[in-house]
């Protein structure tokens, strides 16, 4: 079974998805093989985990999508260099399946380039970006978005007032939630969530229920340490601290609590942009302490290190790793009750808040400092949680299943024929392909200082090359042709001469627009006139 893998190099909870669901169905499958599709935008550092075993394979490419001074919702839908190199990778693999598992700064139309070549396609929905340009259901005041409206709410959230009537903008939105939309309903054929509130937004979305799988992520923990023995209550953030996750509501909380019972601990990179909010926050506060970035080999110890887990988001989370990660260390967990988070946490062994409640969290961490006995009763009652292994079987039992129906007839073109061919044999739609042509050599007409040409064939291609690079300031000597009963005349003002006597006209290339290009090209070439000889139709 050949996997293909495609999602952008993002860290956190998406990585250690991927990484988890990579290594450990290969451990438990010897048939599977992955081949994963990496797209790096400019400037990142790549860093595949190459080596890790010789059953995944690794094929990076980069992309320009960072920020974008002028947003246009269509650049998450197509990218037409991104979906030819795609197409190659296709080709060269023949894969069973092609799993998405993100196409965040990608582009959708990757998915029916895969469709289209009769391979079997699953998508998981990690969070709401093919409904939300902003990914989270989150608008621009940082307050819960309840839907796209088809869009027009994107627009109303993603540009400013002064751009209200941009009716080519609001145009752009919605045509970005359709095609969305119709690539999850008609080219995927199993759409994973990772939960059940993701399904059900994009039920809300009239997404085919029945192709919707919930499928709750598992992952490996390691070694449970024991808890280590303090004097005071410990709580604890794990994560990247940025605004959505709420490390700014779990802060103004603590800081209302005015026993010294009391720790604040925080492990996770901060937003430059944010972090000198949280860091003005804290910073009268000697108990909270930043500890910076960890990678996943210490979670145990930190773990092991605090009491209860809180997780203030104001966004909707949809499978939050770091919760799962806590209870299986026995680690109980306070959090919002936003997104998939109740899915996870129960009264039984936590407590949920309203998001961005402050006063309701404070509460809640007054409480158990004053009552810590209620932390090792919400241990006890914590349930075992599916394993990994669980989570790897129905992953493999999706594949399966896609794969037991018939495979799709994909009649395909045998790239042998295309060994006999001239370059201009495939011009022959002319409507389609002169005009990319044209651009093409105008182009390099500059680029190499050709700015005045001759043009072969003095008929109605002819005069409306002339015309369009005329425009362009390009400047034409002559035309040249070889109809006797054409010499000595114009066309557009311009003489009309035989081939013998282009060595009279100073020019700098010829441009040949006629559909005898080949013969003419030979002809030329016989004429030794030491220029460039430049066909429309075989340009490349």
């Amino acid at each position: 079974m050949k996997i293909v893998q495609v999602y952008p190099k993002l860290s956190g909870g998406l990585e250690r998805y991927i990484n988890n669901l990579t290594y450990e169905l290969v451990e438990a499958e010897e048939g599977i093989q992955f081949y994963n599709f990496v797209v790096y935008f400019k400037g990142q550092h790549k860093n595949e985990n190459v080596g890790h075993s010789p059953r995944i394979n690794y094929t990076s490419i980069e992309v320009d999508r960072g920020m974008q001074i002028e947003f246009s919702p269509l650049m998450d839908c197509i990218n037409p260099n991104l979906e030819k190199a795609f197409s190659s990778f296709l080709d060269k693999i023949e894969p069973d399946i092609v799993h998405f598992q993100h196409i965040y700064g990608l582009s959708a139309s990757l998915i029916g380039v895969a469709k289209e070549k009769g391979i079997k396609i699953v998508f998981t929905v990690h969070d709401y970006w093919t409904i939300c340009p902003r990914l989270f259901l989150l608008d621009g005041d940082l307050m819960l978005c309840e839907g796209p409206n088809l869009g027009a709410k994107c627009f109303r959230c993603t540009i400013n007032e002064i751009e209200y009537s941009n009716h080519s903008l609001l145009s752009s939105f919605l045509l970005r939630y359709q095609f969305m939309k119709n690539m999850l309903q008609e080219k995927v054929d199993v759409i994973v969530a990772v939960s059940k509130m993701v399904k059900s937004k994009l039920v809300e979305e009239n997404i085919p229920e029945k192709k919707i799988v919930v499928s709750y992520p598992s992952v490996a923990v390691g070694e449970r340490l024991a808890k280590k023995k303090k004097a005071n209550i410990t709580f604890g953030f794990i994560g990247n601290l940025n605004v959505h996750k709420g490390p700014h509501v779990l802060i103004s909380a603590f800081n209302r609590i005015e026993s010294n019972n009391k720790e604040l601990h925080f492990y996770g990179s901060a937003n430059p942009l944010y972090n000198a909010t949280i860091k003005q926050l804290a910073k009268d506060n000697k108990k909270i302490i930043f500890h910076g970035a960890y990678d996943k080999q210490s979670l145990p110890s930190i773990f092991a290190n605090i009491d209860v887990l809180v997780v203030p988001s104001i966004c909707m989370e949809t499978g939050p790793l770091v919760v799962q990660e806590a209870l299986k260390h026995n680690v109980p967990v306070i959090a919002s009750n936003i997104g998939s988070i109740p899915e996870y946490v129960k009264g039984e062994y936590g407590k949920l808040f309203e998001a961005g409640n402050i006063d309701e969290l404070e509460s809640i961490m007054k409480f158990i400092i004053s009552s810590p006995q209620i932390l090792e009763r919400w241990r006890n009652a914590i349930p075992k949680l599916a394993d990994v292994q669980d989570f790897v079987n129905e992953s493999y039992s999706i594949y399966s299943r896609l794969l037991e129906g018939e495979k799709e007839n994909k009649v395909k073109i045998n790239k042998q024929h295309l060994e006999v061919l001239n370059k201009s044999d495939y011009a022959f739609l002319r409507q389609f392909s002169v005009p990319n042509q044209l651009k093409n050599v105008v182009r390099m007409l500059f680029e190499k200082g050709y700015l005045h040409i001759g043009i072969f064939g003095a008929g109605e291609l002819g005069e409306k090359i002339f015309q369009y690079v005329q425009q362009r300031g390009i400047r034409v000597k002559a035309f040249i042709d070889n109809d006797k009963t054409k010499w000595s005349r114009t066309c557009a003002e311009i003489p009309i001469i035989s081939p013998a006597d282009i060595s009279l006209f100073q020019m700098s290339a010829i441009l040949v627009a006629s559909d005898w290009e080949m013969e003419i090209l030979k002809q030329l070439d016989d004429l030794n006139l030491g220029i460039p000889i430049i066909g429309l139709y075989s340009f490349s």
